[in-house]
Parts: structure tokens; C-alpha cells; sequence
């Protein structure tokens, strides 16, 4: 077998016509259904790795080949990862903006489009580092090689679903199938060593004063109690349910912003990082799993664009913080070019161009272009998100929270709810007058049977059997009317914490931590600042914390539940790595305020909540107290001495 060194010569061969001028971005274009149009999925990496075969070794092998080219070559990983931030060199011959950082835009709402075109390039590199891959492989083997290489895309990592590491990127060795038969090589997806010309600084600082050699990231299993500390999946979904507008989903720097994939996004970098490279903007897409992550957050937005398809659009215009090429102040609009990235003819990529992935050669399972109609794919798609994210798979999956670290998990759902009271009124209000007929005609005979030769006692007992049917059932018809009212009550109000953070004045990237009443309501991690300053915000919703003060029966008037919840509000900052930030570092730059919001809903699986009218009230938010230490063991645990009064 070839090394992935020696094999270098043949992909720039291939790609020699696409490196020797501006490089034209198309994304992966085979593997494409010539009659239908149809283009390949990217999976979910867990089920890839399952499925394994060839699509499995060769994404392996791909990524370690593009991991082994020179770092002066504008496709070399090296190079297409140091786009997002460091080194701060032009990419391509684009030319520098005079902007301090890389070309990421993160913080504002070309997050989204800017980081779809970056993908598409990273998956046309590595497919075709994949073909030329399945051609080393035997004649009687290479045409399934073949195949799966044209047809292979990128994998994501749903951790939204499933908020732990993949097991594929927790191991620094890695079984593949090689032309010549099995083996175990250095896992790419584990980590990446920095090229020997990187590591002696001939491009500057890349890592600051984390470890230039190679990317370092939490170990599995810290990583995986990180991550369990944020409730990903009610983060998702309300994203999916309330931010109907390109504004309210695309960024946590977002003018008018309620629930961004971006707020989420920003978790899974610091959680998973333990303060090392992948919580830092400046070189966080060397680490492997950038593009497993990245790719779920552009997952979750295509899913989102087939709900809203009329919201596609980035608008409205904002002024820019300024990027590598994009100087301050600069209006973005749909059409504004998502530099570093051309397409044909050197015209530089649009958010506008970039709505629909299969434009690039690619989609994924959730979405259904079979569909008949508009209509059936929004529906579809409601149901998908409902399944994945919902109420109903929340309560299955489960686990400890920030949210609610000392209360035992309700074993009743919303969705649930919701059915107990279709089914009581569907099925015991209108027929309560057959129940009562039908249990008087199974008793009475009986007892008139046991009594037919005492008629006057008889009598006497059918008549406190009737008595006693007629009372029991009234009762449980009351109870049923009292459980309806109850439970629609719960049902009509939502609440949520929101938080705004002057980015500009706090120490990023941070972990923010909102407590009530001693307990942790949840989190908001700040990645970065929009470039320039500015405020950054999102929601936490405040269901968990609800539930585990057991405050369902106290909260069903928005007035009353306020009163309660915003007592006692503190906010704690901590460094990626868990040390606690002094509160000088951060007092006055936060702002905290509860928000409460009419909702209906109903149990119909291709249905969203409805969100009415909704209030907000400013609360008081203190400096949590300092300590020394927050350890994994104790990151999430009360506040002491502060209680929360009822």
C-alpha cells in the first residue's frame, strides 16, 4: 500500500487544474443520480461507523491524506483550516481587509451562510482525496471503492440528539481497510499534529499558549459530562418552534435574535474543549471534530429552511464588525460575497447562493424532496423535529442537568400531558352517560338477583347501588374536568431567562452560568465577541429549573411565577477551563429578564407549540460568589445559603 505521503503526487495531479488557478468552489459533485438529480447524504458519523465498509475506511483515510499535505499548499488541511482564524495569512491570494482576525464571522448573521461554503470546500477536497484513494484499491474490489467514494460527504456529530463524543474521535488509534487487507493507523479524527514548519513559527502564532504540536481537547468522559450539563435538545427546539425569521435564528449577535443555532453551537466548543483548542476561534478548526460539529449546525439550519422557506433570505442588512476581509462597519446584505470562498468564473460565493445544499452536491436523511407538496415537507418536517427533539424525546433521553442538578427528572411530559387531556376529553366526557348506564346494568341485576326473595331489602340495596354508582361516577367525572383545567393551565405559559452580555468588556471565551434561587436555571457560553464589541444574547429556558423546585402549581399566573423565579438571580463567569472569572471582570455588563409567553399546543405529531403574547420583566442579577475552584464535581452545585421563597 501506498503511503498517504506518496500518494500526494496523484491527488495533486487531480487537483492541479483546480490549485493552479482561483479555487473554484462547487462542493462534491459526484455520486449525483444522472436521471433524478438526486444527491448523496451526509450521515450521522456514529452511523457510518457502524455501517463501516468501504464509505468508512476511505473517509478515514481521506482525512489522514489531507491531513499529510505540505502546508504551503492552499488545499492542504493545514491551510483550509487556518481560514476560520490563525494563521492570519490570505488564503488563496484573497486579499486582507485589514481586519485583526481570521475570515470567520462569528457573532453576526453570515454565521450560518459563511460556514456552509467553508464546509463545501472541506468535503470537495476530501472526496476527492477519496477517489484517488479507491483507485489504489484491488480491480476485483475497486469499483464498490469507487462508488463510495463519489457517493461519500461528510458526517456530522447530532449532539443535539445524542450530547456525547462519537466513539470514532475519543481513540488515538483507528482500524480502516487498506488495499492491502486491515489495519490500525493514527486515528485523524482524534487529534491533528501541527506541520513541523507550524510547530517552529514560521507562520506566527497559531495556538496562542496552548500546545503547538498537536490539537488537545477534554477526554470522552469529561467532555461527555460537560456536555450533559446543557439541555441541547430544548435549546434546538425551541430555535425549530419560535425563531420564524433568519434574524432570530442565525446568531447570537442578532438584532432582534430569540433562539439562534449559534447559542448551542457555542456550547459544544467551550463543554467539549476543557480549554483547550476547540473553545478557541483563533485555531479551533484544526481540531477534527470542527467539522463534525459544524456540519450538524448546518444540518439543524437546512432543516429550519424547510420550515421557513420564505425566511431563507439573510436579512435585514446589518453593519459588519469587520473580519480578515471584511472591513468594520461594512453593510452585509444576501448578496454580500462570503469571503474566501468563489464559485465558477471567480464570483465570490452569496448568502443568497448558498440557500440550497444541493446546490453543493449534497443533503441530509431529515429531508424529504420526494415530498408531495410544500405543505407535506413542512409537516414532515415538524414530525422529524418533534421525534428528534421534542418534549417527548427529551424525557427519553433523560440525564442530569445544569438545569436542574438536584431534582429527580419528571417522568410525565408535555406531549404526554397534552394526550391524557385529548384522551379525557375525547373519550370520558362524551360518553359519561353511557359509563353510568353501562356500570347500573352490570350491577343492578346482580344485586336483584341476590335479593329476589327479600323485594324490600332489594329494593333498599338497588337503590344504594344506584346511589353509589351514580356518586362514584360524578366524582371521577369532576376529578377528570378538575385534571383537564389543571393541565391546560401548565400548559398555557412558558418561561425563559434572557440574558444580554456586552461581549466587548468580559473575558471570551467564557461559560455563563445564571443561577435562581441557588440553583443553576442553565447556561450561556460566549464564544467570541462580534468582532468590533458589541452585545451578544439568547434564552434559557426555564422548564428543568420549574420542575425542580416542584413550582408547577405556584407559576400558573405569569404575575405570581415572576415574583418567584426572579429572586435571588446571580450569574457566575467562568474560563473555558473551569477557573472562575472575578466578578470585577464582568459586574454590570450583564443584563437578566424573565420572560414569560403564552403557548397552545396539542398532540397532533406534524405540529409546533403556538407562542402568543409574551411579557418581559427586568430582574436584579448579582455576582455569584467566587470559588476557588470549579471542578467538574462541584461546577453545577447550589449556591449556598441563597434559597428561593415560594
Amino acid at each position: 500500500m501506498k503511503s498517504p505521503r506518496k500518494l500526494l503526487p496523484i491527488v495533486a495531479l487531480c487537483l492541479a487544474t483546480l490549485a493552479s488557478a482561483k479555487v473554484s468552489i462547487t462542493g462534491a459533485k459526484t455520486g449525483i443520480n444522472p436521471l433524478s438529480g438526486e444527491v448523496p447524504s451526509r450521515l450521522n458519523i456514529n452511523t457510518l461507523h457502524q455501517q463501516g465498509g468501504p464509505a468508512w475506511s476511505l473517509y478515514v483515510r481521506a482525512l489522514a491524506a489531507m491531513q499529510a499535505v505540505k502546508p504551503n499548499e492552499v488545499l492542504s488541511y493545514f491551510q483550509i483550516m487556518g481560514i476560520h482564524g490563525r494563521p492570519l495569512i490570505p488564503w488563496d491570494d484573497k486579499s486582507q481587509a485589514a481586519g485583526p482576525n481570521g475570515y470567520c464571522p462569528h457573532a453576526e448573521n453570515l454565521f450560518l451562510p459563511w460556514h456552509r461554503s467553508y464546509l463545501a470546500l472541506f468535503e470537495q477536497v476530501l472526496v476527492d482525496h477519496a477517489i484517488a484513494l479507491a483507485n489504489e484499491y484491488p480491480i476485483t474490489e475497486r469499483s464498490k471503492y469507487r462508488s463510495a467514494a463519489e457517493s461519500l460527504r461528510i458526517p456530522y456529530w447530532d449532539w443535539a440528539e445524542d450530547a456525547t463524543i462519537p466513539p470514532a474521535v475519543g481513540q488515538p488509534e483507528i482500524q480502516v481497510d487498506t488495499p492491502e487487507g486491515q489495519k490500525t493507523i493514527r486515528n485523524p479524527l482524534y487529534s491533528y499534529n501541527f506541520p513541523e514548519e507550524a510547530v517552529r513559527g514560521d507562520y506566527g502564532s497559531i495556538t496562542g499558549t496552548r500546545d503547538r504540536r498537536q490539537t488537545k481537547r477534554c477526554s470522552p468522559a469529561e467532555a461527555n459530562a460537560r456536555l450533559s450539563a446543557v439541555n441541547f435538545k430544548g435549546l434546538v427546539y425551541d430555535a425549530f418552534t419560535r425563531s420564524d425569521t433568519f434574524a432570530k435564528v442565525a446568531s447570537v449577535g442578532s438584532d432582534g435574535v430569540v433562539m439562534s443555532f449559534e447559542q448551542p453551537h457555542n456550547s459544544v466548543h467551550i463543554r467539549a474543549a476543557c480549554g483547550n483548542n476547540f473553545a478557541y476561534p483563533s485555531d479551533a478548526a484544526f481540531d477534527p471534530l470542527f467539522m463534525l460539529h459544524h456540519a450538524n449546525v448546518d444540518r439543524l439550519w437546512a432543516m429550519w429552511e424547510e420550515l421557513y422557506p420564505s425566511e431563507r433570505a439573510l436579512t435585514p442588512p446589518y453593519q459588519s464588525g469587520g473580519t480578515y476581509a471584511i472591513a468594520p462597519g461594512t453593510t452585509i446584505t444576501n448578496t454580500s460575497p462570503l469571503l474566501p470562498f468563489y464559485g465558477a468564473g471567480d464570483n465570490a460565493h452569496t448568502s443568497a447562493q448558498v440557500q440550497d445544499t444541493a446546490a453543493f452536491g449534497y443533503t441530509y436523511p431529515e429531508i424529504n424532496r420526494g415530498a408531495s407538496s410544500a405543505d407535506a415537507r413542512r409537516d414532515g418536517m415538524r414530525a422529524t423535529v418533534n421525534k428528534l427533539y421534542g418534549p417527548g424525546a427529551r424525557a427519553a433521553s433523560a440525564t442530569p442537568s445544569s438545569a436542574a442538578p438536584n431534582a429527580a427528572n419528571s417522568n410525565v411530559t408535555r406531549r404526554q400531558l397534552e394526550e391524557v387531556v385529548h384522551d379525557v376529553e375525547a373519550t370520558i366526557s362524551p360518553n359519561i352517560d353511557d359509563t353510568v348506564d353501562n356500570v347500573r346494568n352490570a350491577v343492578t341485576p346482580r344485586a336483584q338477583a341476590e335479593y329476589a326473595d327479600l323485594s324490600d331489602i332489594g329494593d333498599t340495596a338497588k337503590d344504594i347501588i344506584d346511589d353509589t354508582v351514580d356518586a362514584v361516577v360524578d366524582t371521577v367525572t369532576d376529578i377528570a374536568g378538575d385534571v383537564v383545567d389543571f393541565v391546560e393551565e401548565l400548559l398555557g405559559i412558558e418561561f425563559f431567562a434572557q440574558i444580554r452580555v456586552n461581549g466587548a468588556n468580559v473575558p471570551t471565551p467564557c461559560e455563563v452560568n445564571v443561577y435562581i434561587g441557588g440553583r443553576v436555571a442553565g447556561s450561556f457560553d460566549i464564544l467570541t465577541a462580534p468582532h468590533g464589541g458589541g452585545v451578544v444574547e439568547g434564552e434559557i429556558p426555564l422548564e428543568d429549573l420549574i420542575e425542580s423546585f416542584d413550582l408547577r402549581s405556584a407559576v400558573n399566573e405569569s404575575t405570581h411565577a415572576v415574583s418567584i423565579l426572579g429572586q435571588n438571580v446571580h450569574v457566575e463567569f467562568l474560563h473555558p477551563d473551569g477557573t472562575p472569572i472575578p466578578s470585577d471582570q464582568y459586574d454590570g455588563q450583564v443584563e437578566i429578564s424573565l420572560i414569560d409567553i403564552d403557548v397552545t399546543s396539542d398532540s397532533n405529531p406534524d405540529t409546533f407549540p403556538v407562542y402568543g403574547e409574551s411579557r418581559r420583566t427586568n430582574v436584579s442579577a448579582k455576582p455569584a460568589p467566587l470559588r476557588t475552584k470549579c471542578r467538574r464535581s462541584n461546577r453545577y452545585a447550589d449556591l449556598p445559603g441563597v434559597k428561593l421563597r415560594v
